[in-house]
């Protein structure tokens, strides 16, 4: 049990670490920067964005985009959407934009230099995204140009895959990687924070796999490295520290570490570290009082942070059976109720782990627990009793209607990133799917060099959007085609798989949604006018279609797409 909680809290030591010039710069004008090169805009850019100028950095990558297009210069225009992604991360979805407008053109120019940077930043996004899957899928790419051509890009790369395996506990994995970099960077003159660095990650690494050892001995070098390093504290080290040595024991130097740590830490405000401190200090308290002023410290940094770790589960329960002891009810329920929260937290957070915590700790006995407390302190207040079943039933409702809630959010969230990951995949993936007609098993008495050219007219009347003509009907769009009704919604039915109906109106949706994505004046249209832009009759049947198709509202969807 010790060694789990050493893994999980150094593991999350590390992560709150890494994922949490000058120039006279104030509003300008195009014609400011009209005599500027290229290299002087970039620079420029890059001044203002290491300064937080975002806004002014944002207008003048857009400016230098647009020059670059006037003199077809398509490596600065490439280099452009690279610069407007590093100042779009705000907006995850624009930025991957910005990035598959830059690849199209790389990709035709081949451009392996650019494309590679491209991946770079696509995992740095998707890592934001939480989709570590496809984060470490582009990264990779990345690294295969990055190797042997650019060792600074490679090893940058590198440590972000590692970094990723040590969030995803695949730290067998991440050990190699960061040996792998510091073999690279201690044969550089100088000894640098990115090798200290290394020598950390590598050190969480050790411990995530309980190679106490190990851990202890990079601690010892990067602390001795870190002590002549500005951008790098010492105090790190010792911090990981003191979890190895109050895991094996030595809780008088554990002690005595982390007494040095926690003014570092809250001068810091690292509130997730110096919850962890907090948290060991409870654990190696003596008297009960003092072990019960440490966790409560733990419990105000959840209260505001909503930090929580597996291993904190110990310093809750024992804040619970303090109250317990003391036979303070509506304390013993409060801790009993936070318990139940931090296992839905931890559910979300840690979903391997906690399904060893839950053989530990009996949640539906928590549970029961609960009830018998809301149970007896209503016993102990019969003047309120019916007023508490009110309110416990209006919990209950509550409860239903805000995970009700939840899952219509967490389902429509799903299937909007499942059309915006649709919309930024490539073209000629598009072209492809949009060209393989699916079949229904269903025969139809049409001679199959009839039902070619109709395929091939209906396959031309997507092209052209013919779809969009207002009052479409299966008459009209026969007599267009030069059949008849009956032959058409035969084919329609066989190799589109749904009625005429449906058929048209999950066409003009498609459409809607591609512009949608594409136009960012169209996203402030009224949904009337979205709907008369598609073909649509009316607004009610405009958004019954959107919905069907998408599941989806109009609005959910115009409003996420904004942001």
């Amino acid at each position: 049990m010790k060694i789990k909680i050493l893994n999980i809290i150094s593991l999350y030591l590390f992560l709150c670490f890494i994922f949490p010039s000058y120039v006279n710069f104030q509003e300008f004008e195009n014609d400011s920067l009209s005599s500027k090169t290229f290299e002087e805009l970039r620079q420029i850019f890059y001044t203002l964005k290491d300064k937080g100028e975002i806004e002014n950095g944002k207008k003048v990558a857009l400016y230098t985009l647009e020059k670059a297009k006037v003199e077809k210069n398509n490596r600065i225009i490439v280099g452009c959407y690279i610069r407007l992604c590093r100042v779009s991360y705000a907006n995850s979805y624009k930025a991957l934009g910005y990035l598959n407008s830059g690849m199209e053109i790389a990709e035709a120019n081949d451009y392996k230099d650019l494309a590679a940077g491209i991946n770079f930043y696509r995992g740095i996004v998707y890592t934001d995204l939480n989709d570590y899957d496809a984060a470490i899928k582009y990264y990779l790419k990345g690294l295969k140009y990055f190797k042997g051509n650019d060792d600074y890009m490679y090893y940058t790369t590198l440590r972000k895959i590692g970094n990723i395996n040590l969030r995803i506990r695949r730290s067998e994995e991440a050990v190699e990687i960061f040996k792998e970099i510091i073999e690279y960077e201690k044969n550089k003159e100088t000894v640098s924070s990115s090798y200290i660095s290394a020598l950390y990650s590598l050190s969480v690494a050790y411990s995530a796999i309980g190679e106490l050892d190990s851990t202890s001995m990079i601690n010892k070098k990067g602390y001795n490295f870190a002590l002549n390093n500005n951008e790098f504290s010492h105090l790190r080290f010792t911090h990981s520290e003191a979890g190895v040595q109050f895991l094996k024991g030595n809780h008088s130097a554990s002690k005595d570490s982390l007494k040095k740590v926690i003014p570092f830490l809250k001068s810091s405000n690292d509130s997730p570290n110096l919850s962890i401190a907090y948290f060991y200090m409870g654990m190696m308290a003596e008297k009960e009082l003092e072990k019960i002023q440490y966790f409560k410290k733990v419990d105000s940094i959840f209260e505001v942070d909503k930090f929580v770790l597996p291993s904190f589960w110990t310093a809750f329960e024992e804040l619970k059976n303090y109250y317990k002891n003391k036979e303070d009810l509506k304390n013993q329920l409060h801790y009993t109720e936070k318990l139940l929260t931090i296992d839905t937290l931890l559910n979300t957070e840690y979903i391997n782990i906690t399904e060893t915590l839950n053989k530990e700790y009996n949640i539906p006995k928590l549970q029961e627990e609960k009830e018998f407390l809301i149970e007896k302190l209503s016993e102990e207040n019969k003047g309120f009793k019916t007023k508490n079943y009110v309110l416990i039933l209006i919990s209950i409702i509550f409860l239903f209607f805000v995970g009700l809630l939840y899952v219509t959010k967490k389902r429509s969230k799903h299937r909007f990133q499942k059309i915006i990951q649709s919309l930024e995949s490539d073209a000629e993936e598009r072209k492809t799917s949009e060209s393989d007609y699916k079949k229904s098993d269903r025969t139809i008495p049409i001679n199959e060099e009839a039902v070619e050219e109709i395929l091939n007219r209906l396959e031309k009347f997507e092209k052209n959007k013919e779809f969009l003509k207002p009052k479409l009907t299966l008459h009209t769009l026969s007599k267009d085609l030069n059949t008849n009704n009956k032959y058409m919604s035969m084919i329609i039915n066989k190799y589109k798989l749904k009625s005429f109906k449906n058929y048209v109106n999950d066409l003009r949706v498609d459409y809607i949604i591609s512009r949608l994505y594409k136009e960012e004046k169209m996203r402030n249209f009224t949904i009337e006018a979205i709907a008369e832009e598609a073909g649509f009759s009316s607004t009610v049947t405009f958004t019954r279609a959107f919905t069907k198709k998408t599941g989806l509202n109009v609005s959910y969807f115009i409003k996420k797409i904004k942001i």
